[in-house]
């Protein structure tokens, strides 16, 4: 089946399958795990509690999603939201056996002037 599915095939499966079961479907075969890295992101949020109350009440939260694609939307629907001032999308590679410690590549948002 592999020989014949190609990375197109692949990502459309993937938008329908949450991290951990895109994990498991990277533990079956190298095409699968390679197209799974090749993939997946992270989203990450920093935000308030309350406007009223900027400085005192800050979280910061990570989303795992397995296609870019999955990744922009959440980071248009962050964007909206009046109470988060960061958005970033992480996207890291690495080797069997590695450990990716830098993005291939990210993209980036922050709300201007949201503290004054």
């Amino acid at each position: 089946m592999t020989s014949t599915m190609n990375d197109d095939c692949l990502q459309n499966i993937l938008s329908f399958l949450t991290p951990e079961d895109a994990r498991s479907l990277a533990k079956t075969n190298k095409f699968y795990r390679d197209g799974v890295v090749k993939n997946n992101c992270q989203v990450l949020t920093q935000g308030v509690d309350s406007l009223e109350y900027k400085k005192g009440t800050r979280w910061e939260e990570q989303v795992y999603v397995t296609t870019k694609e999955e990744a922009l939307v959440l980071f248009e629907k962050y964007k909206q939201d009046p109470k988060i001032y960061f958005v970033k999308i992480y996207h890291y590679e690495a080797p069997l056996g590695w450990c990716a410690n830098n993005p291939e590549w990210t993209i980036e948002w922050n709300r201007k002037d949201f503290f004054n």
